[in-house]
């Protein structure tokens, strides 16, 4: 078990604790800003000799599209790990290390590590994007709560639905950073394994929405883009948990695909 808790702080530090990470927390809320940006703008007016904005942050978030940034906020949470198991094996590390530590041991600690620090980078991420938001706007404007269809902002609550909302776009990096970590098993190319995740989603969105009819529960654009659950009628707090689940479970299906593939390459 020493060993175990030992390659996982290893995955954990190369992950991590580097330049490259905190490079990508910071062009993650840089793009969040740049796709909020013209609406920002637009929102700007002179009143008395100073400058107002009339967007809140709130505002903002429920205006976000499938726009470029958008695209690149998915993909910032797998540049951190989810090519590890790809750098190992064209560096010839990962004979070393599964020898030393098992193959089992090594996929549930990168698989473990590739999820942390999907989560992590998000909601870096988006904390620093909210940070630098509020400089300009207001969070929410408290009159105007009761008119949005959530509970937590019907029971005045607007930070607790900033924080579920930052979960839940943590899980959602967390999600896609194992599925690119899974796809890295059969595909060893680096840039396809970063892409293949943004394809999916736009699949799923298309595709399996109107053709192949997928229940809300299984839905991955439902759990991970919206609330699975009623957000009217219950609160945000359960389908976050929901995507916790769903998260849990690729991890397993992950590791294990993992240990599978690694057998192959010592």
């Amino acid at each position: 078990m020493n060993g175990f808790f030992r390659l996982t702080i290893v995955c954990l530090k190369r992950a991590i604790f580097n330049v490259r990470f905190l490079s990508m927390v910071i062009l993650l809320a840089l793009c969040e800003l740049l796709n909020v940006l013209p609406r920002i703008i637009d929102s700007a007016y002179w009143l008395n000799g100073r400058l107002y904005f009339g967007t809140t942050i709130i505002d903002l978030l429920f205006a976000e599209g499938a726009t470029l940034m958008f695209c690149c906020t998915l993909i910032i949470p797998l540049v951190p790990y989810s090519c590890s198991l790809c750098d190992d094996v064209k560096n010839g590390m990962i004979t070393s290390i599964v020898i030393k530590s098992g193959r089992y041991r090594y996929a549930i600690a990168t698989a473990l590590a590739v999820a942390i620090s999907g989560f992590v980078c998000v909601f870096l991420g988006e904390t620093l994007f909210m940070s630098v938001c509020s400089i300009f706007v207001d969070i929410c404007r408290p009159e105007r709560l009761q008119n949005y269809t959530f509970v937590s902002l019907m029971e005045g609550k607007p930070l607790l639905f900033l924080f579920f909302k930052i979960m839940l776009k943590a899980l959602r990096g967390s999600f896609f950073a194992l599925i690119a970590l899974l796809i890295s098993v059969y595909v060893k190319n680096r840039y396809l394994i970063l892409a293949l995740p943004v394809l999916i989603y736009y699949f799923l969105s298309y595709f399996g929405y109107f053709y192949l009819k997928l229940p809300v529960y299984f839905d991955v654009v439902a759990i991970f883009f919206a609330y699975v659950f009623e957000p009217r009628s219950i609160s945000e707090g359960y389908s976050i948990l929901y995507a916790f689940a769903c998260t849990l479970l690729t991890g397993f299906l992950t590791a294990a695909l993992v240990a599978k593939g690694v057998k192959k390459c010592y």
